[in-house]
């Protein structure tokens, strides 16, 4: 069900490059326009893991932008992971305001994104993982004056390692309360 939302799928042409891949298409920030895919091997021996559409630039674009924008402005808030499974994961768990950043980094770009999106609050769930600790150093000093900025403890090494009931009383519960008291605050 997650991956027909998300309109994921197994390509076993052997004359594409993206053979022996789940291909997940990247739309463009509307949401009317397919710009790219990314074929995640599925094969150990499928390499590079990640393969991407030639001559996409991924710094251009966050994963899921077009479906979160309207649910991140109701809630004025983002949930912002490193990749596709994550957002997935979320989506699962029942949360329809996530975006991937294709990795670690977030580009100018990207900013841009999250600026216009008009949310207050980044609830930044980067892999528990040297990469991911050093993203979210990197972070909080790029986008600290921007927005309100959560940083909720995972003990797993990502999302997609975690069960929905994980998601929901490790990550979510917590949540919940700062969600509140941060509507206090702004009056509403």
């Amino acid at each position: 069900e997650t991956l027909l939302h998300f309109e994921v799928g197994d390509c076993h042409d052997k004359e594409s490059s993206m053979c022996q891949r789940a291909v997940i298409p990247i739309h463009n920030d509307n949401g009317d326009i397919i710009v790219a895919h990314i074929g995640r091997s599925i094969k150990d021996y499928r390499t590079p893991k990640f393969l991407f559409t030639k001559g996409f630039d991924k710094r251009h674009f966050l994963y899921n932008y077009h479906r979160a924008e309207c649910r991140a402005s109701e809630a004025s808030c983002l949930f912002i992971t490193e990749g596709q499974g994550d957002v997935w994961k979320l989506y699962e768990s029942g949360v329809q305001n996530a975006v991937g950043l294709f990795g670690k980094d977030i580009s100018g770009k990207q900013r841009s994104l999250l600026v216009r999106s008009g949310v207050t609050t980044l609830i930044v769930l980067t892999d528990n993982d040297q990469a991911g600790r050093e993203s979210k150093i990197k972070i909080k000093r790029d986008m600290g004056r921007l927005f309100n900025l959560v940083f909720p403890q995972m003990h797993t090494k990502d999302l997609g390692d975690m069960s929905i009931e994980q998601v929901h009383s490790q990550i979510l519960s917590d949540l919940k309360a700062f969600l509140r008291l941060e509507k206090r605050k702004k009056g509403y």
